[in-house]
């Protein structure tokens, strides 16, 4: 299965310039575009606990699933398709080393994850950029589609976890300022 989506997402590098380009866009930079809805979040219109709170999520999601993906990178074997795979047309330089999981993915569906829990629409669509963001690392050659799946999962699932971590925090602030309402700091 991971060769046959490599060699048709694949397939599509070196077809025109601007397929090309747009290919490299998505693989390389289209990942800075998240960050645009969190600093709309946090610098935007009128920012709410919850604002903050989302881009607390999404930054701690950030933070660890990549600092766990540099691990399972350091200790599994995830041989790069350009390595393997005389025919693959590699459009953008990388390094020979692990690419599980793929750090681009994991790094874009946190992200979405975290602001997919609290803003829907905003969130969705920066999945949907996530999805583009993974679907080009795998067209311009430099990861396997199972190591940009990786990369997705231990995002969300690590945001997911950071966003519930956040909610029970919140919950036990609010139980203990309801059980002492005139204790300085707590509330």
């Amino acid at each position: 299965m991971d060769l046959t989506i490599l060699a048709a997402l694949n397939s599509l590098a070196g077809k025109s310039t601007l397929l090309n380009g747009l290919l490299v866009f998505l693989a390389e930079y289209a990942v800075y575009l998240l960050a645009f809805p969190l600093l709309a979040l946090t610098f935007g219109f009128g920012l709410n606990h919850s604002d903050r709170m989302t881009v607390v999520v999404s930054l701690v999601g950030l933070a660890v699933s990549l600092l766990v993906a540099r691990q399972i990178g350091h200790t599994m074997s995830g041989t790069r398709p350009f390595v393997t795979e005389a025919w693959v047309v590699q459009l953008v330089a990388h390094k020979a080393d692990s690419g599980l999981p793929s750090n681009h993915a994991t790094g874009a569906f946190a992200l979405a994850a975290g602001v997919l829990w609290s803003h829907r629409r905003t969130g969705a669509a920066m999945l949907a950029l996530a999805l583009l963001v993974a679907i080009g690392r795998v067209a311009v050659g430099v990861h396997w589609p199972s190591q940009v799946l990786l990369g997705a999962l231990l995002g969300v699932i690590v945001a997911s976890l950071a966003q519930v971590l956040v909610q029970l925090g919140m919950r036990d602030r609010q139980r203990r300022a309801k059980a002492y309402p005139h204790t300085p700091g707590v509330a």
